[in-house]
């Protein structure tokens, strides 16, 4: 088990936000997002740990022994925007350095609302991203 401030000390250093945004005819803008944390490390035990610490502060997360084919290693992913507000929620203050967690964290707020299912909202996430 890691202490609160090396977790807060992982987070800020091997974090990395996503937002997927893909085509799909289904849904009212005809877009689909898909927000998630990605962590990358070499050591399958280290993110096992990491792990089984989130899930202490009550953040699920699922831990792929392989990513794909051209990174063999394994990656630990924190998805639903529910976990990923209690995620940001473990780092208090976070380092003007980390621009994108702070969009991040918007894009989150955004999404939990519901309001990417509108335009005006797709627009919002399309701008955050850095495609508008």
């Amino acid at each position: 088990m890691f202490t609160k401030e090396q977790l807060e000390g992982i987070l800020i250093a091997l974090a990395r936000p996503q937002i997927a945004i893909a085509q799909n005819v289904r849904h009212s803008t005809g877009y689909k997002i898909k927000l998630s944390v990605e962590i990358r490390a070499t050591n399958r035990e280290f993110l096992a740990l990491l792990q089984e610490t989130l899930q202490e502060y009550g953040i699920d997360s699922y831990l792929k022994e392989i990513e794909k084919k051209s990174r063999p290693y394994p990656v630990l992913r924190i998805t639903n925007a529910d976990n990923l507000i209690n995620l940001f929620q473990l780092i208090p203050n976070i380092p003007k350095h980390c621009v994108n967690f702070d969009s991040f964290l918007e894009a989150v707020t955004l999404f939990s609302n519901r309001h990417h299912l509108t335009q005006k909202g797709l627009n919002k996430m399309l701008e955050i991203k850095g495609l508008l």
